[in-house]
């Protein structure tokens, strides 16, 4: 039976009191938009990460009159936005033009830009599809992650303005002790946001879940999460990744999670290790290149060849994006990195056998259409890392290299395409 002590008691107490403080924050935040007439741009702030630093610096967005809403939820996250949406379906609804496209600025790490692209594809698969030309997003990144060097491998200003060595020793763990010029990052923000008219399409691929969600539960559950960026299983650290990890595929690097989704209703913080061999069986699906002298009809039916591995993995890494610096992302399929543990071999040493240390054995596939992945041993769910965010006790889970409704893209803006070496 659980004890309560004073100690936990007054934990509780305190966090019950943050608890409500944000909601009493976001609650003004929102109220003070509402009785706007027009749809207003908005700067949201993750201030679930980055404390220290996001909270001054929505401090000082605010008193240059930027309108800023802080959340530190996904529940904030899904409530902003349901805000957003009603403010544009009642904009729609009493006006015959079109609503200028809102600005939306991102200010969080790889996880956030995830807690984001979940509601916008809920709620905008239920709606037509030209609302998508009403919404634009405005990445600014707390930590560094793949999505934010692909973007600057394709507009070099952005890489001059985000992923520059100053910004990334202010933003690159949440208890840097570098002193900030919020200045300069409020300078760097507010000419992003006015100067970025590019929009470009980031393609949104789909991973369909079978978890559960507590130990203790029966039955399992099933969900759907879009992803823009990478699904994750195992650990970088125990798959030993100086072999060769740069990703020549997707120009990625790969490295381990950096924040954790330690539940669908909690913004991500910190994971933990997974650190074990992973015993699984992979299927997958590769898109097999054109027949020559095929027939006209047949050119557009994609012939599909499938493979299995069934193998002990280290580290298991499925991308969504593009090749670094291919704007066009023309290639429609996902890139598989494999991270596995070779049979230990026997060593002679004079009359003696020795085992020799198992070694790692890296491999890229590319071109995969779909994806299935499932532990072979019953009694250890895998712990999957989607976009930043992990999801534990999972059995099965598979993955498309395109969303199921016709939310494809996510819209993000950026200064222009300028190929960069970054």
């Amino acid at each position: 039976m659980f004890k309560v002590t004073r100690h936990s008691a007054e934990s509780m107490r305190k966090h019950y009191r943050k608890y409500l403080k944000n909601e009493e924050l976001l609650y003004h935040q929102l109220k003070g938009l509402k009785q706007m007439k027009q749809i207003p741009d908005l700067v949201l702030v993750n201030t679930g990460e980055w404390q220290a630093q996001t909270q001054l610096l929505a401090q000082k967005l605010q008193e240059l009159h930027h309108r800023v809403v802080c959340t530190s939820s996904q529940d904030d996250v899904n409530a902003t936005f349901s805000f957003l949406v009603d403010k544009m379906k009642k904009f729609c609804n009493f006006n015959s033009q079109q609503p200028t496209p809102i600005r939306v600025v991102l200010v969080g790490g790889e996880s956030y830009v995830h807690a984001i692209l979940r509601p916008y594809v809920d709620q905008f698969s239920q709606k037509p599809p030209d609302w998508q030309n009403h919404i634009k997003f405005y990445i600014v990144p707390l930590g560094g992650h793949a999505l934010v060097r692909y973007l600057a491998s394709i507009d070099s200003k952005y890489n001059a303005t985000f992923n520059d060595q100053t910004w990334k020793e202010a933003f690159e763990k949440p208890d840097s002790s570098t002193q900030l010029d919020y200045q300069d990052v409020i300078g760097k923000i507010s000419s992003f946001v006015l100067s970025a008219n590019v929009t470009h399409q980031l393609p949104i691929a789909e991973a369909m879940l079978t978890y559960k969600a507590k130990v203790t539960d029966k039955k399992s559950s099933q969900t759907f999460i879009p992803f823009v960026g990478d699904v994750r299983v195992g650990s970088s650290e125990s798959a030993n990744l100086s072999v060769s990890m740069d990703m020549d595929a997707s120009g990625q690097t790969a490295t381990p999670p950096t924040a954790a989704l330690g539940s669908p209703g909690q913004l991500p913080q910190s994971p933990s290790s997974q650190t074990e061999v992973l015993d699984l069986q992979i299927d997958y699906w590769l898109s097999s290149p054109p027949r020559e002298g095929g027939k006209e009809k047949d050119k557009d039916k994609k012939e599909m060849t499938k493979e299995t591995v069934e193998t002990s993995v280290r580290w298991l890494q499925v991308n969504r994006l593009p090749v670094s610096g291919d704007v066009s992302g023309s290639s429609g399929t996902l890139t598989m990195v494999l991270v596995t543990k070779e049979k230990k071999q026997k060593m002679r040493i004079g009359k003696k056998a020795k085992d020799k240390e198992a070694e790692s054995k890296s491999q890229t596939i590319k071109a995969v259409n779909r994806l299935s992945c499932m532990s072979k041993s019953q009694s250890s769910p895998l712990k999957v890392t989607i976009d930043g965010s992990d999801w534990t006790g999972v059995k099965f889970f598979q993955l498309s290299a395109k969303w199921q409704t016709h939310i494809k893209h996510f819209p993000v803006g950026l200064f222009g395409h300028t190929e960069t070496a970054c």
